[in-house]
């Protein structure tokens, strides 16, 4: 076997750029109490993002101070090299060294390629691609929360960790998505509106998107979305507002600034209105149906 196809192997010296570094602030450990999840410990660890021209490595350290500083050429020997976790891992012991050097220039590709081994390309997409669950890749979505479990912990193979599920509503679809280890923490309610950076794809059981060590949840702000609905109830709202009652047994609010009049005779009534988060920002005139349901302001 040769030792390139190795664990962990013992290379020649090699001459290397520091192209980027990032540091990382995980959870160690979790504790379980009166049902509640909670970070017990934490680790840090600096990741260094280096090239050789050709091949992309990770340098990772314990702590805040990174093994090589940005910008810097450096050659090094006696180093441990790993492909244990399907990157090529540098690993400096005490017998290493580590010769600073001259710079040189990189070429685009090999930049890139080291960068994306702390920030990975992810595609923003909408969820409803037919190829969503096997195009490959780092996935990023938007939606509403539209179903919501509480965090558990499950067993995986470093010991017990955090995971979440929940469905995400991303246009005429729901992606069903389970958080892990931190972002499983993270606080979320139902009818929130986030983006999920980093997710990976798995089919088995059942299709779904999985958080990875690079995701981060956001809380967004929900995009205006235009509708045409059927409304089959009104009442009168807080401050002068009208909500309305679709057919689905959804309720929109209509702000005392659109004064809208809609009497119960009036219905049921088809109307296309745009809104955020169920809330009208503005109804379009339906001819003469809609004559005189404006009161003049």
């Amino acid at each position: 076997m040769s030792a390139a196809s190795l664990p962990y192997s013992r290379p020649a010296p090699t001459r290397i750029t520091c192209v980027d570094n990032r540091t990382n602030r995980r959870a160690k450990s979790y504790e379980v109490s009166k049902n509640e999840i909670k970070i017990a410990s934490y680790k840090t660890t600096t990741i260094s993002a280096l090239s050789d021209g050709v091949r992309a490595f990770i340098a990772p350290v314990d702590g805040e101070i990174a093994l090589f500083e940005t910008g810097r050429a450096y050659i090094i020997k006696n180093y441990t090299l790993s492909h244990k976790f399907g990157r090529e891992c540098i690993f400096l012991n005490p017998n290493s060294k580590k010769f600073q050097t001259a710079s040189f220039e990189l070429p685009e590709e090999a930049e890139r390629s080291a960068k994306y081994l702390l920030n990975p390309p992810t595609a923003l997409l909408s969820g409803e691609e037919q190829d969503l669950f096997t195009r490959g890749g780092f996935i990023s979505l938007k939606g509403e929360i539209e179903k919501l479990q509480v965090p558990r912990m499950t067993r995986v193979r470093d010991g017990e960790v955090p995971i979440r599920d929940l469905s995400l509503r991303c246009g005429q679809v729901a992606v069903e998505v389970s958080l892990w280890r931190d972002e499983a923490l993270v606080e979320l309610s139902l009818g929130d509106h986030i983006e999920i950076s980093c997710l990976r794809a798995s089919l088995k059981p059942s299709p779904k998107l999985n958080s990875s060590s690079y995701s981060a949840v956001e809380k967004t702000v929900a995009e205006p979305v235009e509708v045409e609905l059927t409304f089959i109830g009104v009442l009168e709202g807080d401050g002068g507002a009208t909500v309305l009652l679709s057919d689905a047994y959804e309720e929109y609010t209509v702000p005392a600034a659109l004064a809208l009049d809609i009497a119960a005779d009036d219905l049921p009534i088809k109307l296309t209105l745009t809104h955020r988060n169920k809330t009208v920002q503005s109804i379009e005139p339906l001819g003469e149906m809609f004559e005189g349901m404006f009161e003049e302001v």
